[in-house]
């Protein structure tokens, strides 16, 4: 995690926002009802029982009861992500593609893709965030040790710094004057 903001507050309390490396298993928990299959990784299967291979999806293979959409990416300095092809040909083309089982969204359906399309973009361009409220103490030796008191992560995707933080300064409990000055730091 690399803090990418740091404000001292009252009371020897710091507030942190730092970017949030997530996992691969805490990825695949976050799409349990797609699967998304790349040259890059593939994350998901199908009822734990089957892998599924991009190449194979690349050459046309179908799977019974599941629909399949092919996701296109434009890769210049960070990663786009679309179902709609790119209209550069030298820095885009076929990046992934997205697998679930026909009928999963009903009348939802384009907006269940967005989503995910969108927070996947997130996922792979590093843009998850969280916040850290720690508490300064001196201990019995006279050394100083910081506890954590809040901590709240998964900020997918914003696309401006504010944003960010007056998102995370809705999920603390902290004095008017404090906010004040973290929005100070901005």
């Amino acid at each position: 995690m690399e803090t990418i903001l740091k404000v001292k507050l009252n009371n020897n309390k710091i507030f942190k926002v730092w970017n949030d490396n997530i996992d691969s298993q805490i990825q695949d928990e976050h799409f349990q009802e797609f699967i998304f299959v790349s040259n890059y990784k593939n994350f998901g299967d199908i009822n734990n029982e089957r892998k599924i291979d991009f190449q194979s999806l690349a050459q046309g293979e179908k799977i019974e009861g599941y629909e399949i959409i092919p996701i296109y990416g434009y890769i210049h300095s960070e990663i786009r992500l679309s179902v709609k092809a790119f209209s550069c040909p030298w820095d885009s083309g076929v990046f992934g593609a997205l697998v679930f089982k026909k009928g999963t969204f009903g009348k939802y359906k384009q907006k269940g893709i967005d989503s995910f399309v969108k927070t996947w973009q997130d996922l792979i361009n590093g843009e998850i965030y969280g916040f850290t409220i720690e508490e300064e103490k001196i201990c019995n030796l006279g050394c100083k040790h910081s506890e954590v008191v809040d901590s709240v992560g998964g900020f997918f995707g914003y696309e401006n710094r504010n944003d960010l933080i007056n998102s995370m300064l809705q999920h603390v409990d902290l004095s008017s004057e404090e906010i004040k000055k973290i929005k100070g730091e901005i």
